[in-house]
């Protein structure tokens, strides 16, 4: 329901989910104590002007054991 307005604003958009190795690659989280399962999801929203033929992005099922760190936010492309 968070990104529902922005989706709502295009008539088209491209959108791209980016999970924890990518994030962790450039920005790397420091938490105390470490967690024991870490997900970190980036949603990018990106404005199109027609539909395109993209490959569906396959998305791992995580699993959440011990003490779970999950950050999520996202981006908006212009």
């Amino acid at each position: 329901m968070y990104w529902l307005p922005v989706l709502e604003k295009n008539a088209y958009s491209l959108v791209y989910f980016e999970l924890t190795g990518s994030r962790e690659a450039y920005n790397r989280l420091q938490i105390d104590p470490m967690p024991d399962s870490l997900l970190r999801i980036a949603v990018h929203i990106k404005a199109v002007d027609a539909p395109m033929q993209v490959e569906e992005q396959i998305l791992p099922r995580w699993e959440r054991t011990g003490f779970a760190a999950v950050e999520w936010g996202g981006v908006i492309h212009e």
